[in-house]
């Protein structure tokens, strides 16, 4: 995905015209002959690149990687200029499709922000977020849940399984409801998580979850629907629950007031969101403006229901395009490991 980003971004940088001289203003950051990269050409690829590009260019080495890469391009690009090629008909036809792809991803993308930012207008509470603390008591046999295991031994004998939970629902009702009391009574809710919690990815933070907002994507993917719900109806401080779940009784505690997160953070999911349906709206309006039509003889239309098939990287413009075969972040909140790494591996990159 990086390697097709850059070729879509780096193409696109270089059309419309554009002499082997333009680069975007900034500070310096290699240079291939006369030709300078700059800062301003990383920002305006970042701009447009898609979620997973930006979380690889700020990686550790990702930008060494992405500036590296550019100069490798500018040497073919050059090279290119001193063989003609740029008067090739094959050429000039592969940039044109470039700068038509890049000129319809920049309409899609103005339709994409003007709709975020009337959904996002429009439902403000989907927006609120709570810091959130919970503690796990499973029942039913299940089998608990288990830190990251190292690598697997070659001797399958050693192996340990995860213990599994005995204990029925109406014990493990009856344990959560003591639990309750105890922190009711002025037992810290971290201390006490940390002590019975059957949830493994959060017991050694003290039951911490971090920011969620009500589609909070990390519980989403684990069925805890019924602990977002709760969550945004407690009181700050408040201890809510027993709330049931697949996994089994959670206690919850939501620290301090909710926030409202603003736009721009909440811009990236927003666009992921609805990306497909701004996208076929549009397609469908403009359609109905102007006469289309398809010449194509029967064998080579696409069945009804076939995927739609992904263009070669010059013919697309860098855009929303990239973003529609990206996966979002795992986790939209600020700084908080996704429910699923243990409390000490590094966030993932941040958004809404």
């Amino acid at each position: 995905m990086l390697r097709h980003t850059m070729v879509v971004l780096a193409t696109s940088l270089f059309i419309g015209g554009c002499s082997s001289n333009a680069t975007a203003p900034g500070e310096t950051l290699a240079t291939v002959g006369s030709q300078r990269i700059t800062t301003g050409d990383l920002a305006l690829m970042t701009k447009f690149g898609t979620p997973e590009f930006r979380a690889r260019l700020s990686a550790p080495g990702g930008k060494k990687q992405v500036v590296e890469q550019l100069v490798d391009r500018e040497l073919l690009y050059q090279r290119g200029m001193d063989l003609g090629l740029a008067a090739d008909p094959d050429v000039a036809r592969q940039l044109e499709w470039t700068r038509r792809a890049t000129i319809a991803e920049a309409v899609v993308r103005t339709a994409l922000d003007d709709a975020a930012k009337t959904y996002y207008n429009a439902h403000p509470e989907e927006f609120a977020v709570v810091e959130l603390q919970h503690l796990l008591i499973r029942f039913g046999g299940t089998q608990a849940e288990q830190p990251p295991k190292p690598p697997r031994l070659k001797n399958p004998a050693l192996a340990v399984e995860a213990p599994r939970v005995e204990r029925d629902e109406a014990a493990a009702i009856a344990l959560a409801n003591q639990l309750k009391s105890r922190i009711q009574a002025g037992e810290d809710f971290a201390k006490v998580a940390q002590e019975v919690s059957e949830d493994a990815n959060t017991k050694r933070a003290g039951g911490r979850i971090g920011p969620v907002w009500r589609q909070e994507p990390r519980l989403m993917r684990r069925g805890w629907e019924p602990v977002l719900e709760t969550a945004f109806q407690l009181k700050p401080d408040e201890v809510g629950g027993p709330i049931k779940t697949k996994d089994g009784y959670h206690l919850l505690l939501v620290r301090g007031p909710a926030q409202q997160r603003s736009f721009e953070e909440a811009r990236e999911v927003l666009r992921f969101r609805i990306q497909s349906d701004t996208r076929r709206k549009l397609i469908q309006e403009l359609k109905g403006k102007t006469k289309t039509t398809l010449s194509l003889p029967e064998a080579d239309k696409a069945p009804a229901g076939q995927p739609q098939m992904s263009m070669p990287p010059h013919m697309q413009g860098a855009g929303p395009h990239d973003a529609a075969h990206a996966t979002p972040a795992a986790s939209p909140a600020h700084g908080t490991p996704p429910l699923d790494q243990p409390a000490s591996a590094p966030p993932p990159s941040p958004h809404p």
